[in-house]
C-alpha cells in the first residue's frame, strides 16, 4: 500500500480567547490580567472601554462577571466590535452607574468568514 503521494493543507480557524480583570480602586480602573492584550478606557463612572491590542477579524462572544455584590454587568453592544467591547456596571437597581471591579472573557477569531 503506498502512501500519501501528495501533502494536504487545510486552512483552520484560529480561535483566541483573551481574558481580562478591570481592577477598580477609587474610580481609577486598571487592567490586572490581561494588561498585555489590551488597554482601558474610563468612559465615566461604571463605564470601561477595553481595546485590544490585536484586534480580532470577528468577534465571537463577550462574557463579563462583577467581583461585587449587588451590582449588575452589561456588554455594551453598540459599542463592541473586533476592536474594543465596552462594559458598563450598575448597582443593584440596573440604573445607577457604579465603579466595580469585574472580569471579561472575549472569544474571537483570526479568520472573518462564518463556520
Amino acid at each position: 500500500m503506498a502512501g500519501l503521494q501528495r501533502s494536504i493543507k487545510a486552512e483552520q480557524r484560529q480561535v483566541i480567547k483573551k481574558f481580562f480583570r478591570i481592577l477598580d480602586t477609587a474610580g481609577t480602573p486598571s487592567l490586572t490580567v490581561g494588561s498585555t492584550d489590551g488597554t482601558i478606557t474610563d468612559n465615566g463612572v461604571g463605564d470601561y472601554t477595553v481595546t485590544f491590542s490585536e484586534p480580532f477579524e470577528r468577534l465571537m462572544s463577550v462574557s463579563a462577571i462583577t467581583e461585587t455584590l449587588n451590582t449588575i454587568i452589561s456588554v455594551e453592544t453598540a459599542n463592541t466590535d473586533a476592536t474594543k467591547v465596552t462594559v458598563l456596571i450598575t448597582a443593584a437597581d440596573g440604573s445607577t452607574p457604579d465603579d466595580a471591579s469585574c472580569f471579561v472573557e472575549v472569544t474571537g477569531s483570526l479568520a472573518a468568514d462564518e463556520v
